[in-house]
């Protein structure tokens, strides 16, 4: 399940980890150098003859698809932790 940054860090601390640092990463980050370059490779995948290969593919269209309906409600968090 999604949760805020501060959900994640409330559950890290429950975990025993101490947070040291969070960064949020600005959307370009990984729209322009991940998601452009991989959506035409998973795109081609989608008929691939293994069910697998085909599964993973879809999940990867799926989430690019979201991130563009809803891209302003969600985004991706580096967590720097310590373990006691």
């Amino acid at each position: 399940a999604m949760r805020d940054v501060e959900g994640n860090c409330a559950a890290a601390q429950s975990a025993g980890y101490a947070v040291l640092a969070t960064r949020t990463l600005a959307p370009e980050a990984w729209t322009k150098g991940y998601f452009e370059a991989l959506e035409p490779r998973v795109r081609g995948l989608l008929d691939h003859e293994d069910e697998t290969v085909r599964a993973l593919a879809s999940e990867n269209v799926s989430e690019i698809e979201l991130f563009r309906r809803a891209g302003d409600s969600y985004g991706y968090v580096f967590y720097a932790l310590r373990r006691p």
